[in-house]
């Protein structure tokens, strides 16, 4: 039997761990697709969080914000989130939730109007135009609002 070569032994060994590492992969995958649910409710740590992005008030004390929302350090389900906290409120009510291409920003036009930059977004939801005394206009291309 004629001696193999130590490039082929390598190059056998190589394919032997591809192999290998390629069903562990498929395992995981198929652990994870069937027990994912479980494993998150289980988790000793939040699955999603959300965390701010950027924070803007006006002179009366209105407050915009921009969040991330995501789940799995923002891996999955990564959206972004517009709120509108008035002065005299603890609560902060949510107009729009949206994927952006862009960084969104808003602006403060005057105490009562808000404008929101979305820009390319690929997907929308409905917006609410109006908090209180608060008039929020919207500018973005791309999607089409929708509840999806």
């Amino acid at each position: 039997m004629p001696e193999r070569s130590l490039f082929s032994r390598a190059l056998r060994a190589f394919g032997r761990l591809l192999r290998r590492l390629t069903i562990g992969l498929g395992a995981l995958i198929l652990v994870f697709y069937f027990f994912g649910g479980w494993i998150l409710a289980v988790w000793p740590y939040p699955a999603c969080s959300e965390w701010p992005k950027s924070r803007l008030a006006n002179a009366r004390g209105d407050v915009a914000e921009i969040t991330v929302h995501g789940c799995i350090l923002g891996i999955v389900n990564r959206q972004y989130r517009i709120r509108v906290r008035l002065a005299n409120s603890s609560t902060a009510k949510l107009i729009v939730r949206f994927k952006p291409r862009d960084t969104p920003a808003l602006h403060w036009l005057d105490a009562d109007r808000l404008q929101a930059d979305l820009g390319q977004v690929v997907s929308l939801s409905p917006q609410i135009e109006q908090v209180g005394p608060v008039h929020v206009t919207f500018t973005y291309s791309g999607a089409e609002p929708s509840l999806d």
